[in-house]
């Protein structure tokens, strides 16, 4: 039995969603692949450009110093806004499920440890020099198990 690969889901995803998830296989990837949920956007992409106000513009998500990497890691994508995104009712959030599940019967969350805090770098700062903001996880899996 052939398993699905996996496939990472990006805003422009949905041609190669709808090409690799049509009812025929294409190129041994089953239907009803495996997507990804990413932890956060590229700074010049569709989703901060579309939706800049769920966003933390400026902010790099990362990770802090740790006995691999002592001087941390700098990922380079805008994070999302925890109390913007939560005033707007989570819309942002709620459309990115959506999408993904149109397309997938398998929705992997990336790093779900960002639904309970992200490493945040300020702009013009090392890694080393970043910090941990909170999310309201409890309300980040309510939305995801009614979605």
């Amino acid at each position: 039995m052939n398993k699905p690969a996996p496939i990472t889901s990006t805003s422009n995803g949905s041609r190669t969603a709808n090409s690799v998830n049509s009812p025929k296989s294409h190129r041994g990837i089953q239907p009803g692949s495996i997507l990804i949920c990413r932890s956060g956007c590229t700074p010049s992409g569709f989703d901060v450009w579309r939706e800049p106000d769920s966003f933390a513009l400026g902010i790099a998500g990362g990770a802090p110093p740790d006995s691999f990497f002592t001087t941390g890691q700098n990922w380079g994508f805008a994070p999302v806004h925890p109390e913007r995104i939560r005033a707007d009712g989570y819309r942002h959030y709620i459309q990115c499920l959506r999408h993904h599940m149109r397309y997938a019967r398998v929705l992997r969350i990336d790093h779900v440890m960002n639904l309970h805090r992200l490493y945040w770098i300020p702009p013009g700062f090392e890694a080393t020099d970043g910090a941990y903001v909170g999310c309201r996880a409890d309300e980040f899996y309510a939305v995801l198990a009614l979605e």
